[in-house]
């Protein structure tokens, strides 16, 4: 897949020629934005995380995104494993740009170098805008975003909600800017994780009780009917006896 890592800026030119928004002197300027697929997790389950970022200025060093991840959330030996760094430049993984883990820390590091903040000039004063990410040839009905995070969850991660967060730390050679996002994710614990399995037990046991009940009902019923049937026989009986005293 071939996509660019675009963080360009925003302004229209009037009829006089001159921007309505004039960002060559100005101070870069980058939001992140983070896009999680799972907010509701198991454990040993993989998230995918879509990571945006737009803005507006010149980048002149390398910029850095850093993820500071909770301790025993991912698996060591799977972190980042299929995780891509989707840019202009084909065949670059995640993994190429991956600084992590920090000596006792959980944080990771990736760098991205100034030239892949791709600023398009349509004048003098002017930029094109655009948000960063590209439609793929073909698949027009959706976007994919420069930055893919696919993380695999520990089984020995903590149950309950955690907090990633993401922090981009960028410079225009002169000073240093940074931008932070916090994605929140809940894994489950045994119970939540098998909810699904206990309610069907708990409706087969219901329908259980239920049926044991009708054939309980059902039995009592022809206890019944087998008295009453038997009564009315005697009944009948001693009137038989009774009309062949009187005939005699």
């Amino acid at each position: 897949m071939l996509l660019n890592l675009d963080f360009t800026s925003a302004a229209p030119e009037n009829n006089s020629g001159i921007c309505f928004n004039d960002f060559s002197s100005m101070k870069p300027a980058f939001s992140l934005s983070v896009r999680n697929d799972k907010p509701i997790a198991n454990r040993g389950d993989t998230i995918n995380m879509e990571v945006f970022a737009t803005g507006y200025g010149s980048v002149k060093k390398p910029a850095k995104i850093y993820f500071v991840i909770p301790k025993n959330f991912v698996d060591e030996n799977k972190v980042f494993g299929s995780t891509t760094l989707l840019t202009g430049f084909d065949g670059y993984t995640f993994t190429d740009f991956q600084q992590g883990p920090l000596e006792n820390s959980s944080v990771f590091a990736v760098t991205i170098y100034e030239y892949m903040f791709k600023q398009r000039q349509i004048s003098e004063k002017c930029f094109l805008s655009s948000i960063n990410g590209e439609r793929k040839y073909g698949l027009k009905e959706r976007f994919f975003p420069p930055v893919l995070i696919s993380i695999n969850i520990s089984n020995k991660a903590d149950t309950g909600d955690h907090s990633l967060k993401y922090v981009l730390s960028y410079s225009d050679g002169i000073e240093w800017y940074q931008s932070e996002e916090t994605v929140k994710i809940h894994v489950n614990n045994y119970w939540e994780e098998h909810i699904g399995y206990y309610n069907i037990i708990t409706i087969l046991s219901s329908l259980g009780i239920v049926s044991i009940f009708i054939y309980i009902i059902k039995n009592i019923a022809k206890l019944f009917t087998k008295s009453s049937n038997h009564e009315a026989l005697r009944y009948a009986k001693m009137r038989m006896v009774k009309l062949l005293a009187n005939f005699k």
